[in-house]
């Protein structure tokens, strides 16, 4: 997939940029095509920078963060053509290294938003329990895994 998603990368940038519907208030169809072309933008340059194995884990973490806002918006259904189009709309170096600087902008923002919202929870203290405590998973018999997760309680 991420060949796939290289090469299509590196075709966009031979070719010109497409032209793409201007997002209005009144135009809410346009606005969510923006959205998605701008995520696939940021989801093309992470796996970009991806290449470079020091910036292998955060450029990964990155591609999952806009792939979770496609699908936040339900846009994941041809999440080829949406990359084909954002593909097809880099056209340079310089709009490379402008994208990246957006996109990193907006991951830095989202982990400075759950940083603080760490925080406010952790200041707050341990919540009091809603509940019994859940019962202990059984344990597996000799030479079988335990598994990951347990069985749902009993109603």
């Amino acid at each position: 997939m991420r060949t796939v998603v290289l090469a299509l990368v590196g075709a966009s940038l031979l070719g010109a940029g497409a032209a793409q519907a201007a997002p209005t208030a009144a135009n809410p169809t346009a606005r969510a095509s923006a959205a998605a072309a701008a995520d696939g933008r940021c989801i093309l340059v992470m796996n970009l920078l991806a290449r470079d194995p020091k910036n292998r884990d955060a450029a990964t973490r990155g591609t999952f963060y806009y792939l979770g806002r496609l699908a936040a918006r339900s846009q994941t259904g041809d999440l080829t053509a949406i990359l084909v189009a954002s593909g097809k709309s880099l056209s340079g170096q310089a709009q490379l290294q402008s994208e990246l600087k957006r996109c990193g902008g907006d991951l830095n923002a989202s982990g400075g938003k759950l940083g603080a919202a760490f925080q406010q929870l952790q200041q707050m203290g341990p919540a009091a329990p809603a509940g019994p405590a859940p019962a202990a998973a059984p344990t597996p018999a000799p030479g079988q895994p335990a598994p990951l997760f347990p069985p749902p309680a009993p109603k």
